[in-house]
């Protein structure tokens, strides 16, 4: 990977981090009694569908400190425009999931979840959303999609060496 992506790629977790932190969206003055984004706030299509391990690979699951991410970005590369982020114990396979343009990472009022994307998965051993060796990956066959788009279903299938 380029040093250019890798930079690229840390300030989208930095920026994820900063985003998903309730005092921050607050500061805005946009959220919801629950902290999530005000519909008004950010707007656009949903992409949903269900992820699904291969089965050579479920053997090497550990679900009690794998960390799976859901990713949908805008073109080939550059950093995530929506991320999903489940922690042990919260997803089981298959995983049904949805992106929406409350799970951006830049939200502000205004924002538009929509465009081409391609969406991915992937289970991270260390708990990072930059992939390492020994992480799990998988990618939807027909990216990319524009929300809204369902029956985005895909496998996680490869391991990262």
């Amino acid at each position: 990977m380029s040093s250019l992506k890798s930079a690229m790629l840390v300030t989208a977790v930095a920026l994820l981090a900063a985003c998903s932190d309730r005092a921050e969206v607050k500061r805005i003055g946009e959220v919801d009694g629950e902290g999530r984004p005000k519909a008004s706030a950010v707007t656009g299509g949903t992409i949903s569908g269900t992820i699904d391990v291969d089965e050579a690979l479920k053997a090497k699951l550990q679900p009690s400190t794998d960390v799976l991410y859901i990713f949908a970005r805008q073109g080939d590369g550059g950093p995530p425009v929506a991320v999903k982020r489940y922690v042990p114990g919260q997803y089981s396979f298959p995983l049904r999931y949805e992106l929406s343009a409350s799970d951006m990472m830049l939200r502000q009022p205004g924002s538009v979840f929509a465009g081409e994307m391609r969406v991915f998965a992937r289970i991270s051993r260390s708990g990072d959303a930059i992939g390492a060796p020994g992480d799990i990956e998988g990618y939807y066959p027909g990216n990319p999609v524009s929300p809204p788009a369902g029956s985005v279903d895909f496998k996680i299938a490869t391991e990262r060496l």
